[in-house]
């Protein structure tokens, strides 16, 4: 089977290059920095610098100073993948 027949997503994925970063939601502080490589109506792959830890299931999407954005951006994490060097990428679903 080949890469787009086994594809089961909904929506479309856009490539999508930007920094920005995250904290649990509820907390406080700056975030942790992290690239977007895609993202979709319904999700977005992340990929964050060091590793997240218990409490990340639901992050705030803040703007790369570490600012939360005027209308609140909350994702849930939906899968993790260990990367080279300790990083981590996320799948992550838009909370509506």
């Amino acid at each position: 089977m080949d890469g787009e027949a086994s594809e089961r997503r909904l929506q479309p994925r856009v490539p999508l290059h930007a920094r920005l970063r995250v904290r649990a939601a509820g907390s406080s502080g700056r975030g942790r920095l992290c690239r977007v490589h895609d993202s979709s109506a319904r999700g977005v792959r992340l990929s964050v610098d060091g590793r997240i830890g218990s409490g990340w299931e639901v992050l705030e999407v803040l703007d790369e100073d570490g600012r939360p954005y005027e209308q609140p951006l909350e994702v849930r994490v939906v899968w993790i993948e260990e990367l080279a060097g300790g990083d981590q990428q996320l799948g992550c679903v838009f909370d509506l």
